[in-house]
């Protein structure tokens, strides 16, 4: 069954969703590697990136479904991979739209 492309959050809430995932990337990244349906972002070491990652991707898989949200440990540091349908790439490119520059690649 294929996952709708929609967002329950109120229009009310969107805004403060939204800082939430600007400070998140601002503070807690420190690369990332981006295709149209993929981001694949290094987390800061520390367990408050892992934690803060872990809390935003639940809460956002619960109103936005069709976001797939994977972290994992590895010798080469802690990393969030966010992936979304074909379809919705556009809506990725808006989310990371809020990583700072230096860390784009």
């Amino acid at each position: 069954m294929r996952v709708p492309i929609a967002c329950s959050l109120t229009v009310e809430e969107h805004p403060d969703r939204l800082e939430e995932w600007r400070a998140f990337l601002g503070t807690h990244i420190e690369a990332a590697q981006l295709t149209p349906t993929e981001a694949r972002l290094k987390l800061r070491s520390g367990d408050e990136a892992f934690t803060t990652a872990a809390d935003l991707a639940l809460r956002e898989k619960l109103c936005c479904a069709f976001f797939e949200f994977t972290l994992r440990l590895d010798t080469e540091g802690r990393w969030m991979t966010i992936g979304v349908p074909d379809d919705a790439a556009p809506i990725l490119e808006d989310l990371l739209s809020l990583l700072p520059a230096k860390v784009r690649r």
